[in-house]
C-alpha cells in the first residue's frame, strides 16, 4: 500500500484503509445522523445511529487503490439532537508528526 506520485517517489501522506464508527448513544430516525453509503453495491446503504453499534468499512481495495464505493456521508442532525460517535481510522503507514501532534494542538 505504498502509492507513488507521478515522479515515482513515495507519497508521504498516510491514507485511511479502514474506518470504525462506534455509536455511543441512540438517535431517533427522524432526528437524522445516519451514515450513508450512496455508491455501495448493489444499492445505497443507510446505517442508523444505535447505541453500541459499530460500523466497520474499508476505504481501500486489496491492491491498495481507493474503493470509491466506500464514499460516505452523515445525514444532518435536527436542531437540538446530539450524536456521540467514536471514530477510529486505520492508516496504511504511520502519520507524520505534524499531522498527529502539531496540527491537532494548533486547532484546539
Amino acid at each position: 500500500l505504498l502509492p507513488l506520485n507521478p515522479r515515482g517517489v513515495e507519497d508521504a501522506r498516510a491514507r485511511t484503509i479502514m474506518t470504525v464508527y462506534c455509536y455511543l448513544d441512540d438517535v431517533k430516525d427522524e432526528d437524522g445522523g445516519a451514515l450513508y453509503f450512496a455508491r455501495a453495491r448493489p444499492g445505497a446503504v443507510r446505517v442508523r445511529v444505535r447505541k453500541g453499534l459499530a460500523a466497520i468499512f474499508y476505504s481501500a481495495l486489496e491492491d491498495g487503490t481507493l474503493d470509491r464505493t466506500a464514499a460516505h456521508g452523515d445525514a444532518p442532525l435536527r436542531s437540538g439532537a446530539e450524536a456521540w460517535v467514536l471514530a477510529l481510522r486505520v492508516y496504511d503507514r504511520p502519520r507524520p508528526l505534524a499531522r498527529r501532534v502539531i496540527l491537532p494542538a494548533v486547532l484546539w
